[in-house]
């Protein structure tokens, strides 16, 4: 059930409550903070004003801490995808950091550096439009990604775009440091 103090309206008022840019003196630090979607800290700022609503409000849980607990116990991981839930690093050592698959991939490894290189800060690329002037060639973006797989011709009927969405996400190392141009040139693409 859901609070008095927690409906619609109340979630799109946090949602522009955290939101707010900062009008003219945003600067430098903001510049990737989209206007109509959350960074990381929005989002964390909503989670934590939607636990308060939701359960400090109400009386349900006698501080924020609990409340957040409560949050993502009773409401978050009873209802997210299980796929938003997987571990990468868990992934990374069951599958990708073993004998035979190092082996594999040094077999291919001529082929595999060769496709990279193409395809990381392909001139034709629109990745330049979605992560501003952080292209790279050192690096492969989402949108690299995506047209490397369409001009394999990988995608299926269950191997889709939003799957290669899923493992390039999966695959990206996390960087604290979403503002700064290196930090965020990393957190765009695939190393």
């Amino acid at each position: 059930a859901g609070s008095v103090s927690c409906q619609p309206a109340h979630l799109d008022q946090l949602f522009l409550e955290a939101n707010a840019d900062g009008g003219p003196n945003r600067g430098q630090a903001e510049k990737y903070n989209a206007a109509r979607a959350l960074n990381r800290r929005e989002f964390l700022q909503c989670v934590v004003r939607i636990a308060v609503a939701r359960y400090v409000m109400t009386g349900r849980c006698p501080d924020v801490s609990d409340a957040i607990r409560t949050l993502c116990a009773a409401d978050i991981d009873q209802h997210v995808d299980p796929g938003a839930l997987q571990d990468s690093n868990a992934f990374r050592a069951r599958y990708c950091y073993t004998p035979e698959v190092s082996a594999a991939l040094s077999r291919h490894e001529g082929s595999l550096r060769a496709l990279f290189s193409a395809y990381a800060g392909a001139e034709d690329s629109d990745s330049a439009s979605s992560v501003g002037s952080l292209g790279s060639t050192e690096l492969l973006s989402h949108e690299e990604l995506q047209r490397l797989c369409a001009d394999l011709a990988v995608f299926t009927p269950t191997f889709t775009r939003r799957e290669a969405t899923l493992a390039f996400v999966w695959s990206r190392m996390r960087y604290v440091d979403e503002m700064d141009d290196a930090s965020r040139t990393k957190m765009v693409h695939l190393s």
